[in-house]
């Protein structure tokens, strides 16, 4: 009990951090820091996120600058290239035993694919950690945080943890299970939930996290 409540302490700090670099990122650059100082958050977490914006903010104006397209690169070769986080991984690229089939979501802390494991010939998703963050010590740090913490727990409600792998220009992903379905964050964004079914997955998460 005491692992899946440590477990569950880092997947909430982890949560907390990409809440709040989100939140900043969609400010505009002078509102952020005035943001920042009125959360009550540690200050070792709120260091974290300054460095994330910040690092946010060099790779953005690297990006505007001419990069090399993924997509020039052969299908099967382990070279893989990412530029910026909106670049997508062609169909058919391959990391490590995995082949990259379509991106299938993007945020400020990660970018997601769904991927064909081809040892053991199921689909898998392979979440990377966002290129504006691969040169961050704390963001690497919180997201092998974010993996360990996630395999420590045992529950049908918590996604399962395969591997953690990096590619040969150091770029971190997590490799899970893919889940057909829609995330909560779309559903809640066709309208409100029925106070039944906000309950019952309050408590199925609840229950993941117990």
């Amino acid at each position: 009990m005491d692992n899946r409540r440590g477990a569950a302490v880092e997947q909430a700090e982890w949560t907390r951090l990409q809440t709040l670099f989100e939140a900043a990122l969609a400010l505009p650059v002078d509102q952020r820091e005035s943001y920042l100082n009125s959360q009550d958050s540690s200050g070792t977490l709120l260091k974290d996120v300054r460095d994330l914006l910040e690092a946010h903010d060099s790779e953005d104006n690297q990006a505007k600058t001419p990069a090399s397209d993924p997509s020039n690169s052969t299908p099967g070769s382990n070279n893989t290239v990412v530029t910026d986080d909106t670049t997508m991984l062609p169909a058919g690229h391959i990391i490590g035993q995995h082949e990259i089939q379509e991106k299938i979501g993007m945020g400020g802390m990660g970018v997601i694919y769904r991927a064909l494991d081809s040892r053991l010939q199921r689909q898998v998703v392979l979440k990377f950690l966002p290129n504006h963050m691969h040169s961050s010590t704390s963001a690497r740090q919180r997201f092998m945080a974010e993996a360990r913490a996630a395999s420590r727990l045992d529950h049908p409600n918590i996604c399962v943890i395969h591997d953690v792998g990096e590619t040969g220009e150091g770029h971190m992903y997590i490799t899970m299970p893919f889940y057909e379905g829609e995330t909560l964050a779309v559903k809640i964004a066709r309208g409100p939930l029925a106070i039944n079914e906000a309950i019952d997955i309050a408590i199925q998460v609840s229950d993941g996290l117990a």
